[in-house]
């Protein structure tokens, strides 16, 4: 996909993100699907692309800062060498998503599915797992410096890791 119909689907998605807002009367724009779509070299910074449906896709050496992904669709999509700085992915449904030489430093994964994802040796730091499905999710290798995971379930989870920052995992205490 280029850049120029990427555009064109960014401002329909924000069109249609605002007629929700607005009501089921006002129809307008269309929600942003690439699924299976290849991108490469997207750069983009604040966006909202909430509710995006990126399933199957393959996103390449892109760069996503700042940018609101909440309950967007990222299944079984393949990232390679991508950055998500201070990304919002929260309620986002990443299942069996493939993440290799990925950074996702300061995002936030609160009520994010991943079940089954494999993040292995990315970059984690600072990110935010709370109440998170990490089922069978692959976390080997991963940068986990300082990350959240409050009440999130670990289930089959591989941690293993010969990398920093396991041990300086957030442990909290559920409040009463």
């Amino acid at each position: 996909m280029n850049s120029a119909d990427l555009q064109k689907q960014i401002n329909n998605h924000e069109a249609w993100l605002k007629a929700t807002s607005d009501g089921p009367a006002a129809a307008a724009g269309a929600p942003l699907s690439l699924e299976g779509e290849i991108l490469r070299d997207v750069r983009l910074c604040g966006m909202h692309l909430s509710l995006a449906h990126l399933s199957g896709s393959k996103l390449i050496d892109c760069r996503f800062q700042k940018c609101n992904f909440f309950r967007s669709e990222i299944i079984r999509a393949t990232l390679e060498n991508c950055q998500f700085i201070g990304c919002d992915l929260s309620k986002s449904d990443l299942t069996n998503a493939i993440a290799t030489n990925c950074d996702f430093t300061d995002s936030n994964f609160t009520r994010a599915d991943l079940t089954g994802a494999n993040l292995a040796g990315t970059v984690l730091t600072n990110c935010i797992f709370d109440w998170s499905w990490l089922v069978e999710t692959d976390l080997r290798n991963c940068d986990l410096t300082g990350i959240r995971l409050e009440n999130a379930r670990l289930s089959k989870t591989k941690m293993y890791n010969n990398r920093k920052g396991l041990h300086d995992v957030e442990r909290s205490t559920p409040r009463a």
